[in-house]
């Protein structure tokens, strides 16, 4: 009875030790790949954080939002480059170039970082029909922000008679007055994708997308 008991407690024992190494592999991977996405989730953010900021200091500083030079009232857009804000111009003592378009190799982690900023200052019906399915979902969706941000600012529309006409500011309307306002609205979706570098290919891993609007304008109070 002696040596099949010292069996069995050696067979339990080194059971127990392989179940203790595989958790402590299992912890240790999930660790690992939680460190792993809160990096990657850190990386992500933190660009289009700085993005945001600089096109923020930018549209502050010359009281007109950034905008791109697609001629949307006279062309359709086709593809997303179309809406696309590739830099930040310089601001003489104020602002250093800044682009807005990278694609940040990240080497001793196998990754690549891009980001891609567009202007979602645009309508619906300004998109060309017949675009392929593909190239469709990665055009921006419009933000039509013209009429709500309006609304929220009298002096703005036309229900203060004492600052502007009634039509003066109509959404889509004419006049000089819609001119000054469509400058200072500025509507943005910032994307930013990382990939993982396998075998030399890209695989994309983690997409962010954020969307923000501003009034370049300190004086619309």
């Amino acid at each position: 009875m002696g040596l099949p008991m010292a069996l069995l407690i050696i067979l339990i024992g080194a059971a127990l030790m392989t179940f203790a190494f595989d958790a402590a592999a299992r912890f240790r991977y999930m660790s690992f790949q939680q460190e792993r996405m809160y990096l990657d989730h850190t990386l992500v953010t933190g660009y289009i954080e700085e993005a945001k900021g600089r096109i923020s200091k930018y549209n502050t500083e010359k009281k007109k939002a950034l905008k791109n030079n697609f001629d949307l009232e006279h062309n359709k857009i086709t593809k997303p480059e179309d809406l696309a804000i590739i830099e930040i111009p310089a601001i003489s003592g104020v602002l250093s170039h800044y682009s807005l378009s990278l694609d940040i190799p990240i080497p001793e982690r196998q990754q690549v970082l891009t980001l891609r900023v567009y202007n979602a200052s645009y309508q619906a019906e300004q998109v060309a029909d017949g675009i392929a399915p593909a190239t469709l979902a990665r055009i921006p969706s419009p933000i039509p922000l013209v009429a709500r941000i309006l609304e929220g600012h009298p002096g703005l529309n036309g229900d203060d008679s004492q600052q502007q006409t009634p039509d003066t500011y109509k959404p889509g309307g004419g006049g000089p007055g819609t001119d000054i306002i469509s400058e200072q609205l500025g509507s943005y979706l910032i994307r930013a994708e990382l990939f993982n570098i396998v075998k030399g290919q890209r695989v994309r891993t983690r997409l962010l997308e954020e969307a923000f609007v501003q009034i370049a304008s300190g004086d619309m109070d």
